[in-house]
């Protein structure tokens, strides 16, 4: 093993085997902590330390803009936006996955997620709005019922 290969050996006083362990930047990291309703505020405290231990966290900060389409950058700026858009949508539950999988950029993914959950002009109503929202289901009712129930509770978020 090379010492530009990003493999390190691990071996325990327990166990004479050495484990491998890979320590680059497309190896996922398991948080250990999935975002829910309930715990943003140590979940982004943990996905900051492991996006800014990978020195990736100017695709959250902005500081890594987006080069012009077309540009020598740009596939690999749009490759690496989506590395780390998929970090964060893999450490979500899949309900809030599926309302953050779909925007562009994964600084427009963490801004969503921040003033969702850093909202202080009136936390407990915003969150009761964000907690009906998630928890809204169709359940036999026609798509246009269940569109309008979900555009109602967003037009009291905003």
């Amino acid at each position: 093993m090379g010492s530009n290969d990003n493999t390190t050996m691990v071996s325990s006083n327990s166990n004479p085997n050495p484990h491998i362990v890979h320590n680059h930047i497309d190896a996922p990291f398991p948080t250990g902590n999935t975002l829910n309703e309930n715990n943003y505020t140590v979940w982004s405290k943990v996905m900051k330390m492991h996006i800014n231990g990978r020195k990736m966290w100017g695709y959250i900060s902005g500081t890594k803009t987006k080069p012009a389409e077309g540009s020598e950058e740009y596939e690999n700026w749009c490759s690496e936006n989506d590395k780390v858009k998929g970090w964060l949508c893999d450490s979500m539950s899949t309900t809030l996955m599926n309302s953050y999988v779909c925007l562009e950029t994964a600084k427009e993914v963490w801004d969503s997620l921040e003033a969702m959950y850093t909202d202080t002009s009136d936390e407990t109503q915003i969150f009761e709005l964000h907690r009906k929202c998630f928890s809204t289901k169709q359940t036999g009712r026609s798509l246009a019922t269940y569109y309008d129930e979900l555009a109602a509770i967003f037009q009291e978020i905003d």
